[in-house]
């Protein structure tokens, strides 16, 4: 499916007056040793709202055909936030909010869209884990916790409605979830690119190198086993990844600790139709 994306060329504002109010902001609160590093900072964040559907892809766009590196920006979050691909990864652009007040969900979203966006410009689909962390990322507890904070707010708090707008919620929540992991596999992502937690938990996250960081992906799990690992509940994310690759001996025990005899049934017969077929 070819992604459509906004030109570049209708961009009609003056890119060195925002890269002179970036500086400037900078300078105040950031400390900005440089204007190259203004613009990487700025990237970082231009990313962050049009993946979330605040901006246009205009100023990303003209931003790559600038020559920014594709590969490369600047967070808060040093290592974490040093790979734009890595932004896209972490994001939610979540339709059950936005559903539920009226709008119109663009097709393609703006997070699918940005992906499109930074690898044809030459990003590396494959310079970490993406699939992998999207799926470890969330998981039923996850979602759960996300569904009582959000009910907290609910303006329908009546008994018979409440459940039908969890399972809408948590429905949505994980076709959110897949239509991310299914833009990055179109567009490259090794399905099978190895992940591990430490990297990603808060005390390695900012300060981590990559080449540290690889080390410990190096020794990870696969990311169809992590899937099998959540439950039945997850089981389109597993259906999405078999399109891309193949059950192993350790996708059993995945099911297994996952505790769900309907995950664990699933996954023996998949193993099973798997070996027939050799």
């Amino acid at each position: 499916m070819c992604l459509m994306t906004t030109s570049f060329l209708s961009c009609n504002f003056d890119m060195q007056e925002v890269y002179h109010k970036c500086d400037n902001v900078l300078a105040k609160f950031q400390n900005a040793e440089s204007k190259e590093k203004s613009r990487y900072w700025f990237f970082q964040h231009e990313l962050s709202k049009t993946i979330n559907g605040y901006k246009t892809t205009d100023t990303i766009q003209q931003l790559l055909q600038e020559g920014l590196d594709p590969n490369y920006c600047i967070g808060e979050f040093g290592w974490f936030e040093a790979n734009p691909l890595m932004i896209v990864a972490n994001s939610r652009y979540t339709t059950f909010e936005r559903l539920h007040i009226g709008e119109q969900i663009p097709n393609p979203t703006p997070d699918t869209n940005v992906i499109h966006i930074l690898v044809e410009n030459g990003a590396d689909i494959n310079r970490r884990p993406y699939i992998w962390y999207i799926i470890h990322r969330s998981g039923s507890e996850d979602l759960n916790k996300l569904w009582e904070m959000r009910s907290e707010f609910t303006v329908n708090d009546e008994p018979d409605v409440l459940p039908l707008e969890e399972e809408r919620y948590k429905t949505l929540f994980i076709e959110d979830e897949n239509r991310l992991l299914r833009a990055f596999l179109r567009n490259g992502a090794d399905p099978d690119k190895l992940g591990h937690p430490y990297p990603f938990s808060r005390e390695m996250l900012a300060k981590i190198t990559d080449e540290e960081a690889n080390a410990y992906f190096s020794k990870g799990t696969r990311p169809i086993n992590e899937a099998i690992e959540k439950g039945i509940l997850w089981e389109s994310q597993v259906d999405l990844l078999l399109e891309y690759t193949t059950l192993d001996e350790e996708s059993l025990k995945s099911a297994e600790r996952s505790g769900d005899s309907a995950m664990v049934k699933k996954i023996q017969k998949r193993w099973k139709e798997q070996n027939e077929k050799q």
